[in-house]
C-alpha cells in the first residue's frame, strides 16, 4: 500500500538534474549496504541478501529524459518497495522528482477503521538527500529539508504562496512575538515539521514578518504568535468559510503533544493529502511507459541472455585441465557426457546460468503479479468508497431539494408583484419595479 509519496518541480538552470539524483541515489544505496555498482539499466540485479533493484531509462525525441528506479526489499512484515522517478524536460522547463515507497498493510486497532489499514512510513532519507542538493518547489512553495525564516515585510510572498492553487502539499506557517525565544521556538517547530519533509514547506516568522503576514491575509488567514497554521491549497484570504479549511495548532497543543505525537499527526495528514490527489500528467504518462517496459523486461530478460549461450572458441591451458582432471570425469559422468570438450562445458555453464536468470525472473514475476494484484484490490477499495461518498452526497442533495421546494412559495404566488413599469428613454431606469397601482393586498399576481 502506498505509504509515502513526494512529488516536487527542480528548476533546471545549470544544474544536471540526472546526474545529482544519481549521486545521491548511489549514496542511499551505499548507506543501506547495498550494491550501488550493480545498478544497470534494464537489468534485473541483486543488491544484497533480500534486496532486488531495477533500472528504467527513456529518452524522447523532444530531447527529455527520464529515469526510472526501483528497490525492492524483503523484510519479516512484507515487502518494501522505493520508487524512484525523474523526468527533465528538453526544454528547459523544470524537472520533475517523484518518490514513492509502498509497504505491506498493517491490521488496524481502531474498530471504525477498515481491518486493515495504511503502515506509518517515515520520511525517506533518500528525500532528505535531494532536497539538500536540489532547490525543489511544490508550486510557488519552496521544499527544502528545514523550515524556512521570514524576516519582515518578506512575509507579504506567503500570500501568493498559500493561495496558490497548484500546490500538492501544505504550507506551515509559524507565528512569533518578541517575548518567544525564538531560537528554541524555531527549533521546536523544526521538530513538528520532521515528518513532513518532502510534502509540504514550512515557514517560520519572526516577529514582523508574524504582523505583516496578519496585516496581508486580514484576521480570518492569520497566524497568531505562538501557534502554527497548515494552510491547504488555494487558501482565499478574507473568505471566513475558507479558513475553517486550515486548522490552527495553538500554543497550549504544541507544548502538550509535542513528541513524538504530534509531528506523527502531522505526517499523517500531510501523507493523506498528497496521497489522494491526482498525480501530474507527465508522471502519469511516464508511470504507464516504465511500468510496460518493466513488464517486457520480466518477461523477455536481457537481451544478452542468447549470445551467453554462444561457444567461446578460447582453448584451455594444459596446466588447468590437467588439475582438474578428477573434475572433469565426475561432470562427464553427471552429464552424461562420453566426449566433453571445453566448448561444451562453457556451453553447459552458460545454460546454467540462464536457468538461474530464469529463476529469478520467475520470482520476479510472481512479485510483480502480486504487486497487481494488491494495487487492483487497492483501486476497487477507493472505488467503492468514492461510490460510498457519491451515494451519500446524492442523498443529501435530494433532501436539500425537498427542504427547498418545502420553503418555496406555491404556484400562483409572486413575490414581487409582476405588474410593474419601466421607463426605457432614461439611461438607469429601465429596471423593472412594482407597479403603484397594484392593489392585491396579498401580493397575488395582478393580471
Amino acid at each position: 500500500m502506498l505509504g509515502y509519496r513526494s512529488v516536487f518541480q527542480v528548476e533546471q538552470g545549470s544544474i544536471d538534474v540526472l546526474a545529482r539524483v544519481r549521486e545521491q541515489l548511489h549514496s542511499w544505496l551505499r548507506r543501506k549496504h547495498y550494491d550501488s555498482d550493480a545498478v544497470k539499466p534494464d537489468a534485473l540485479v541483486s543488491l544484497g541478501p533480500n534486496a532486488d533493484g531495477v533500472l528504467l531509462e527513456k529518452a524522447g525525441k523532444d530531447g527529455s529524459n527520464a529515469l526510472r528506479v526501483r528497490v525492492t526489499e524483503k523484510q519479516p512484515g512484507g515487502i518494501w518497495t522505493s520508487q524512484l522517478t525523474v523526468h527533465v524536460p528538453g526544454s528547459g522547463d523544470p524537472a520533475m522528482v517523484w518518490v514513492d515507497i509502498v509497504n505491506p498493510e498493517v491490521l488496524s486497532d481502531d474498530a471504525d477503521q477498515p481491518a486493515r489499514r495504511r503502515q506509518w512510513t517515515a520520511t525517506p532519507k533518500l528525500v532528505r538527500d535531494l532536497l539538500t542538493v536540489l532547490p525543489a518547489a511544490d508550486g510557488t512553495a519552496r521544499l527544502d529539508s528545514r523550515p524556512w525564516r521570514v524576516s519582515g515585510e518578506d512575509a507579504e510572498d506567503l500570500v501568493g504562496i498559500i493561495r496558490d492553487p497548484s500546490r500538492r502539499g501544505p504550507v506551515y506557517v509559524v507565528g512569533s512575538q518578541e517575548s518567544l525565544p525564538q531560537g528554541p521556538w524555531f527549533d521546536l517547530a523544526r521538530r513538528l515539521l520532521y515528518e513532513t519533509v518532502g510534502i509540504g514547506a514550512g515557514y517560520l516568522l519572526d516577529p514582523e514578518a508574524t504582523r505583516v503576514f496578519a496585516r496581508a491575509v486580514g484576521e480570518s488567514h492569520e497566524v497568531k504568535p505562538g501557534t502554527m497554521r497548515t494552510f491547504l491549497p488555494g487558501a482565499e484570504p478574507g473568505d471566513t468559510t475558507d479558513a475553517l479549511r486550515h486548522r490552527v495548532l495553538s500554543t497550549g497543543r504544541i507544548l502538550k503533544d509535542e513528541q513524538p505525537r504530534l509531528p506523527r499527526l502531522l505526517g499523517w495528514r500531510a501523507r493523506d493529502i498528497v496521497i489522494e490527489q491526482r498525480l501530474p500528467n507527465t508522471a502519469v504518462r511516464l508511470d504507464r511507459q516504465f511500468e510496460k517496459q518493466l513488464d517486457q523486461l520480466l518477461v523477455e530478460g536481457e537481451a544478452s541472455d542468447a549470445a551467453s549461450v554462444a561457444p567461446r572458441v578460447d582453448e584451455a591451458s594444459p596446466s588447468i585441465l590437467d588439475r582438474d582432471v578428477a573434475i572433469v570425469q565426475v561432470l562427464r559422468e553427471e552429464l552424461d557426457e562420453s566426449e566433453l570438450t571445453a566448448d561444451r562445458l562453457r556451453e553447459l555453464v552458460a545454460f546454467a546460468r540462464i536457468g538461474q536468470r530464469e529463476q529469478v525472473k520467475r520470482q520476479g514475476l510472481t512479485d510483480r503479479f502480486e504487486e497487481l494484484q494488491e494495487r487492483t484490490a487497492e483501486l476497487q477499495q477507493s472505488l467503492d468508497e468514492v461510490s460510498e461518498q457519491l451515494d451519500d452526497e446524492t442523498l443529501e442533495l435530494a433532501e436539500a431539494n425537498a427542504d427547498l421546494a418545502k420553503e418555496r412559495p406555491s404556484p400562483g404566488i409572486s413575490v414581487v408583484c409582476s405588474k410593474w413599469s419601466a421607463d426605457t428613454r432614461t439611461p438607469g431606469r429601465n429596471r423593472p419595479k412594482p407597479s403603484t397601482s397594484c392593489r392585491t393586498p396579498s401580493w397575488t399576481c395582478c393580471r
